[in-house]
């Protein structure tokens, strides 16, 4: 993904008339990197660069037309109101509160689209959105009721897992893991899973697994677990290196509202 890209899903999102005079892709692209920076000032976007994640690449658009709708709002708010004695005229109030109606619309959507993603942003944080939400709890007496935070906690997307070596577990013994993972609100914990033959870890159908992290497979055993969500990558000892052996290794990420992610298996026998 590229600056032009976000551009151009600006310029579709926006439906810009001509007559409204924003040709130059410059005015497009100082929208964008200003709403870049209040959602993820750690992102770089610039001609050559663009680190905004593709997962955030609507979000990012739903921010960039907010607040590209106030600008074109402030444009025609210089604007007088013509009206004709017969009725007649031109009303330039009404694309002011249009432009303002929609730029409050997509603020709420792309606030709604970062909880859905598990996201902080700016005005999560100064306006409370993108803490827990309130709902009412479902209690035995029918005298008492109550409020408590429920957490917004959709499945985290999957993360990519790689090795090295990338081939076998190395002669010693040991193996470095490591995975990529966009910071989720909800994380609770990494959970890394090995075991050996040709049976896969991961099985869609067991929900019940003995491991206690659902799609397990029983046998599996769980050689870490890491709390830190900043902590991508790990080194594993004592492996079994007979040849022939299959080592086997997953990573989940685990909510605290119990949903979890699943990184891809990797498969790697020992020559």
């Amino acid at each position: 993904m590229t600056l032009a890209d976000l551009v151009g899903d600006l310029k579709f999102n926006s439906q810009v008339q001509t007559s409204e005079g924003y040709a130059d892709p410059a005015d497009y692209e100082r929208v964008i990197k200003g709403a870049g920076l209040k959602h993820n000032s750690s992102y770089v976007i610039t001609s050559t660069e663009c680190t905004v994640p593709d997962v955030e690449r609507a979000v990012l658009g739903m921010l960039a037309n907010s607040d590209f709708c106030l600008v074109r709002a402030a444009k025609v708010a210089n604007s007088p109101t013509l009206t004709a004695p017969a009725g007649f005229g031109t009303d330039r109030n009404t694309p002011f509160y249009k432009l303002m109606a929609l730029a409050k619309a997509l603020l709420q959507q792309y606030e709604d689209a970062c909880k859905a993603l598990g996201l902080d942003n700016y005005y999560g944080s100064v306006q409370g959105s993108a803490s827990t939400a309130t709902s009412e709890t479902v209690v035995i007496s029918a005298d008492h009721g109550g409020l408590i935070p429920t957490e917004i906690s959709p499945v985290p997307a999957a993360p990519k897992l790689e090795c090295s070596p990338v081939n076998a577990v190395s002669p010693d013994g040991t193996i470095i893991l490591s995975w990529n993972f966009i910071n989720h609100t909800n994380f609770s914990a990494y959970r890394i899973f090995h075991m050996t033959g040709d049976a896969p870890i991961f099985q869609n159908w067991n929900f019940g697994s003995k491991v206690g992290t659902p799609k397990i497979n029983d046998l599996a055993e769980v050689v870490g677990s890491i709390n830190e969500i900043d902590c991508k990558s790990v080194m594993l000892t004592d492996l079994p290196i007979d040849v022939g052996t299959v080592n086997r290794f997953l990573v989940v990420i685990a909510t605290k509202s119990a949903r979890y992610a699943y990184s891809n298996e990797l498969a790697l026998t020992q020559p």
